[in-house]
């Protein structure tokens, strides 16, 4: 009996000693896995945290490109409607002008006319006065003709040519240079 008592507790010695190696195994096992754990949540963490800052500068990249690009466009719309503006001006300044010259044509249109109307009455009344002056100009030459067949007759007949028929042709040569005279002013005004 005794001797079995040694050998169960041999046995129960070698089953404690190798129970002490299994949880010596077990951890140093654990705590491979924590430091397994350990660094594979430190890596991770690192990549977290790369990935965020790389997330981070593109957020950061893109802002600054959305802001270059409003920018841009806010330049490029400014300089649109500066041309816009400066295209309806210089539209706004043409019609204008082309107003004004439309307004200065026609009143120089206007005096072409005025001045044609005013230069075929001064031909009319040229024409008049160079018709009433060729008319005056035959009726002195009738009275003259007359007057000198009448002072012929009178000097055939040894008398003396009448005062009162001398005076009367005088008159009417006045009377002819008078009207020749305002006849060539009127004419000159017509022309004028």
């Amino acid at each position: 009996i005794k001797g079995e008592k040694e050998k169960q507790a041999a046995f129960a010695a070698q089953l404690r000693k190798q129970a002490r190696e299994l949880l010596d195994e077990n951890a140093a096992d654990d705590a491979a896995v924590q430091q397994q754990i350990k660094g594979i949540e430190a890596e991770d963490k690192e990549r977290v945290t790369q990935e965020a800052e790389e997330l981070q500068q593109r957020r950061v990249e893109l802002e600054a490109g959305t802001q270059e690009v409003v920018e841009q466009l806010s330049k490029a719309e400014a300089a649109r409607k500066a041309q816009r503006e400066s295209a309806e001006g210089r539209l706004a300044a043409a019609k204008k002008a082309a107003e004004e010259l439309a307004e200065k044509v026609a009143a120089e249109r206007g005096v072409v006319r005025e001045r044609s109307k005013a230069l075929r009455r001064a031909e009319e009344l040229l024409e008049e006065a160079r018709t009433g002056l060729k008319q005056a100009e035959l009726q002195v030459k009738r009275n003259r003709n007359v007057l000198e067949m009448e002072g012929s007759r009178v000097r055939e007949d040894g008398g003396v040519v009448d005062e009162d028929m001398r005076l009367e042709l005088e008159l009417l040569e006045s009377e002819y240079l008078q009207y020749a005279e305002r006849v060539n002013t009127e004419a000159a005004k017509a022309l004028e």
